[in-house]
């Protein structure tokens, strides 16, 4: 436990919305959901995932020694899927507002994309309501297409395509995407992003590299004192202290307490 209080912090522009709607810019609302109906979805997955399991399970005697460790890892990465998965519906109110909030992000993303792009309107809401069912390939192929454009659009694109990744609970799609936006467009919320989802994926050294800048950049913005400089400060630290940089870790997290006191 960090001496800021909490392990890691994740705020950035899709962390406060609790809705459950979507609109258009015309007002109509397109998305909508509730508690019971988003369980079934978690449901469903959960069955989806435990049949993949099966599957793989089932490979690994049959296949080489190589191709086994390439099921091992995948099988790992499926296990660490239903295990979030789990958390999600041990808690539904908060993933649903979670969900909402990245669901939110991604249509205001997707809505600034389409005034500089040819995207209609009802591919649009066909893809985000594809989201709104945890059902995510039609949003991955729009955004995926929209990535290959300019670099405003790419950088937008890429944030909106790490928000679907880690909705659907792929960690390190996710941290490829949110590194993509973070060295396209460096501000807070892609840099955060791209720290957390690095190190969510286990992948510390990398998220070190990210959660610097990111320190950096909120000294800039927010000054010394600020609050995003003091999640700043302490997001670094934890990854210091989980790659054994102690003492920088301790001096960071003191610096993160320091501005939380005040």
């Amino acid at each position: 436990m960090s001496l800021f209080g909490r392990s890691r912090a994740n705020q950035t522009m899709d962390g406060s919305s609790n809705g459950t709607q979507i609109a258009t810019q015309s007002g109509d609302v397109i998305v909508h959901t509730d508690t019971e109906a988003f369980l079934k979805r978690l449901d469903a997955k959960d069955a989806r995932i435990d049949e993949l399991i099966r599957e793989k399970d089932g490979l690994k005697d049959r296949v080489a020694e190589l191709e086994r460790q390439t099921l091992d890892k995948e099988l790992a990465e499926l296990r660490a899927r239903k295990e979030e998965v789990a958390a999600r519906k041990a808690d539904p109110v908060k993933a649903l507002a979670e969900h909402e909030s990245r669901a939110s992000t991604i249509e205001e993303l997707l809505s600034d994309i389409a005034t500089r792009q040819a995207i209609g309107e009802n591919r649009i809401r066909s893809a985000l309501q594809g989201f709104e069912d945890l059902e995510y390939e039609e949003i991955d192929a729009l955004l995926e297409e929209t990535e290959q454009r300019g670099i405003t659009i790419a950088a937008k694109s890429a944030y909106a395509h790490g928000l679907v990744a880690e909705d659907a609970i792929r960690w390190n799609d996710a941290a490829e995407h949110y590194v993509r936006a973070a060295l396209l467009d460096p501000t807070y919320d892609t840099l955060i992003k791209a720290g957390n989802m690095l190190w969510r994926a286990g992948r510390y050294g990398e998220a070190i590299r990210f959660e610097e800048d990111l320190a950096d950049f909120a000294r800039r913005e927010y000054g010394e004192e600020g609050p995003k400089t003091a999640v700043a400060l302490n997001n670094l630290a934890e990854s210091y202290r989980t790659t054994g940089r102690y003492e920088e870790a301790e001096s960071l997290y003191r610096e993160a307490s320091e501005i939380g006191r005040k």
